[in-house]
């Protein structure tokens, strides 16, 4: 795995070696990076469920201000600081190994933020009306302008949330990248 563009573009990032990963691949951070275009641009994001931290670095790489990656897994946590501090952004980072479904609650949380992306287990995905990710969509932890969830392309996820509108869907075999605006 690499970062694809910007500051740290060809940089290979560490993965951790027995944490179960799906990382997202580079043709669907490539692809979401253009959705995005300019709008990355001083950008304050955060990364759930970050796992390498490849879609934020990517961000950070491309002129992102701030990202706040959050992972329960230790592994990925010390791999993410690791990529940080390789690509030299870690000063426009902050890491918190958190359960992500968990991230509501969090008192530190930013008032607002640009974009938050949301990349959870596929199989929590699929598991209806009444998942996880649902719940998770329904309590966003902070105003965004932009939600994007990456997800098993089998998922039903609706296309009205309380405060999110779905505004663009894009397909990538298995995955997809469902893009909500809040409202």
């Amino acid at each position: 795995m690499r970062i694809i563009g910007g500051s740290a573009r060809g940089m290979n990032l560490i993965v951790p070696r027995k944490a179960a990963l799906r990382p997202t691949a580079d043709r669907v951070r490539e692809s979401l990076l253009s959705i995005l275009g300019d709008t990355i641009t001083g950008a304050r994001m955060m990364d759930l469920f970050a796992g390498t931290g490849s879609v934020g670095i990517e961000a950070l790489s491309r002129g992102a201000e701030h990202c706040i990656f959050v992972d329960v897994n230790r592994e990925c946590v010390d791999c993410i600081r690791q990529n940080l501090g390789k690509a030299r952004l870690d000063s426009r980072a902050a890491v918190w190994q958190f359960d992500a479904y968990r991230v509501c609650g969090r008192r530190s949380m930013p008032e607002s933020l640009d974009v938050i992306y949301i990349d959870p287990p596929y199989r929590d995905s699929r598991a209806g009306h009444d998942s996880r990710l649902l719940r998770l969509l329904r309590e966003l932890p902070a105003p965004a302008a932009l939600v994007i969830v990456e997800h098993d392309s089998l998922a039903d996820l609706p296309a009205e949330l309380p405060g999110l509108l779905l505004t663009d869907r894009r397909s990538y075999g298995e995955t997809m990248l469902s893009l909500f605006e809040m409202q």
